[in-house]
């Protein structure tokens, strides 16, 4: 059975470990050795923004403060993708899904939450 999980906060765990981890070895729930064993076809990577939690003193600064962050998020998840271009790509729907998982790679899906 290929499994497909629709979240995962890896990206964000990277963050917070300050460029010490990666989708190969890191201590998040997800890498790319633990989807292999799992059998999924894709993983639905969050861009996570706690808005409560940005710096700031109004809205304003907090939307831009949580914009800059996801921006950040999205160039790991970049990153990752050409670290790993042998084993993981993004996809950017279904169709995208089903040809990369022909060529036996995994298929990263981006979203953002909150």
């Amino acid at each position: 059975m290929n499994l497909i999980d629709m979240h995962c906060d890896t990206l964000w765990k990277l963050m917070d470990l300050g460029g010490k981890g990666d989708f190969v070895n890191n201590n998040c729930d997800i890498c790319l050795s633990k989807l292999r064993k799992a059998d999924s076809m894709a993983e639905f990577f969050a861009c996570y923004i706690g808005m409560t939690q940005m710096p700031g003193n109004n809205t304003e600064e907090k939307y831009e403060a949580g914009y800059e962050h996801a921006l950040k998020m999205i160039d790991v998840f970049h990153q990752q993708m050409e670290n790993n271009r042998n084993e993981i790509a993004q996809a950017r729907n279904y169709d995208e899904i089903l040809e990369l998982n022909s060529q036996n790679k995994l298929a990263a899906v981006l979203t953002i939450e909150e």
